[in-house]
């Protein structure tokens, strides 16, 4: 097995207490009501995952990745979305992701952190949409983010591509 969707959370709370295969290389949870199985189900010992797409409604999720949940350091592309009251992006969970070529972030309106500059430096991708705050903190020239992000050759902030200068 080397792709797995787990497309609603129910059917994830069962797939945990069984673990994940060892050899999956892409892994997508939607729905999700609750992280805190996903924080402890030790997904950093996925060494070949490559893509992981997390989509939910915890309103308890603020930080991510949170403190106790360390994603795998084979991860090329991850996709964060849904998240109603996601603020900052951890930059600790962020420090070992050296393979980290794509990043998406959608729909997280209280998202308002990245992290900082230097942690980023593998993307060649980066989208954000839905996210007004990060959206209007990474704008070309004069965002707070911006130049953190300024080195990624293909950015899409809202429904627009950024040329960067």
């Amino acid at each position: 097995l080397e792709i797995l969707r787990i497309p609603y959370c129910d059917g994830f709370m069962s797939f945990i207490g069984e673990g994940f295969p060892p050899n999956l290389i892409s892994l997508k949870i939607l729905n999700l009501k609750s992280c805190e199985p996903l924080f402890q189900c030790g997904l950093h010992r996925l060494t070949s995952l490559r893509e992981l797409w997390i989509s939910g409604e915890d309103p308890d999720l603020v930080f991510f990745p949170p403190t106790e949940m360390v994603l795998p350091k084979s991860l090329i592309q991850l996709i964060v979305e849904d998240f109603p009251n996601l603020r900052y992006l951890s930059s600790k969970g962020f420090q070992f992701l050296t393979s980290l070529k794509s990043l998406y972030i959608w729909t997280c309106p209280k998202l308002e952190s990245i992290p900082y500059e230097g942690q980023l430096v593998p993307l060649t991708q980066l989208s954000i949409r839905r996210c007004p705050l990060l959206e209007a903190r990474c704008k070309p020239g004069k965002g707070r983010y911006w130049r953190s992000i300024a080195h990624v050759p293909y950015i899409w902030l809202g429904d627009r591509r950024i040329i960067a200068p």
